[in-house]
């Protein structure tokens, strides 16, 4: 992957806490990392935003019959079984 780079300024306390975590020859990676994961978590929100309110429970039968909440947290629970024990059903 291609890099640039930048010129940001930040609070020098908060760059001696992640040297202290990752030491001066890790900060840039792990800054990298941060920005990655909060562009993914920002893009996740946009796209939620957007799709919100287009599935309505109603036009799921099971959804309308245990509600929203309850129809995930089975789906959790089923996905914390292990495989062998999902392939019985």
């Amino acid at each position: 992957m291609a890099t640039a780079r930048v010129h940001i300024v930040c609070p020098a306390d908060l760059i001696g806490r992640i040297d202290a975590l990752v030491g001066k020859r890790g900060r840039s990676k792990f800054i990298a990392e941060v920005l990655q994961g909060e562009v993914r978590r920002r893009q996740s929100l946009k796209l939620i935003d957007e799709v919100a309110g287009s599935l309505k429970d109603e036009d799921y039968p099971l959804i309308a019959k245990l509600g929203s909440v309850e129809y995930v947290r089975r789906l959790r629970k089923e996905w914390d079984r292990p495989l062998s024990r999902r392939r019985r059903r």
